[in-house]
Parts: C-alpha cells; structure tokens; sequence
C-alpha cells in the first residue's frame, strides 16, 4: 500500500503504510501481495482505495 501518501498540517507527504498489503492463502510467510492502483478518493472522512491483485479486486475504507 506505498501507493498511499499522507501528510499533517500541511508537512512533508509520507507513505504511513509503506510495505503494507494483504496476503492470500498460499502465500509465503511474511510477503504480501502486489496490487495495483485503481482509484482512490476522500468521501467524507473515509478514504477509500481500491486495488487490483492479479484477478482479485481489493477496496480498502480506511478511517481518519
């Protein structure tokens, strides 16, 4: 999830969940799968992002 950037109070951007994802049965120990960006956007005060792993699509809804 380093697709995701973040700031406070108007400072410098940095990616919060750099190295982050999710990980399918099967998987590796300590790997994650990597997704791509499809969209992310504000709604109110979620932000909602939405990720492509292979044939599998992702929506995260993560609260500020």
């Amino acid at each position: 999830m380093s697709e995701l950037t973040a700031s406070v109070n108007g400072g410098a951007p940095f990616r919060p969940m750099d190295g982050g994802g999710i990980r399918f049965v099967g998987m590796p120990d300590g790997k994650v799968s990597e997704g791509q960006l499809l969209s992310a956007a504000v709604n109110g005060d979620v932000i909602e992002a939405k990720f492509r792993h292979g044939s599998q699509i992702v929506d995260y809804h993560l609260r500020l």
